[in-house]
């Protein structure tokens, strides 16, 4: 995600502005304290994690599944 956004400054400019945490579920278990990068303007949107999702779409998909 680092060199995403590396690659997102250099393309559209701005500057980096550290990280922000955030828990993500998956199939395989939590993961805890993610660190996802941000820039000073608040443009730059990793693709690995959409903004907002707390849990892999396959979770999602799953409990569609199990109760219909």
């Amino acid at each position: 995600m680092i060199a995403e956004r590396e690659m997102f400054l250099k393309e559209n400019g701005g500057i980096k502005n550290g990280f922000y945490t955030r828990n993500f579920d998956t199939l395989l278990g939590k993961l805890e304290d993610l660190k996802i990068p941000k820039d000073r303007e608040g443009n730059f949107k990793t693709k690995l994690i959409e903004p907002y999702k707390r849990r892999d779409t396959s979770l999602d998909e799953m409990f569609l599944r199990r109760y219909s």
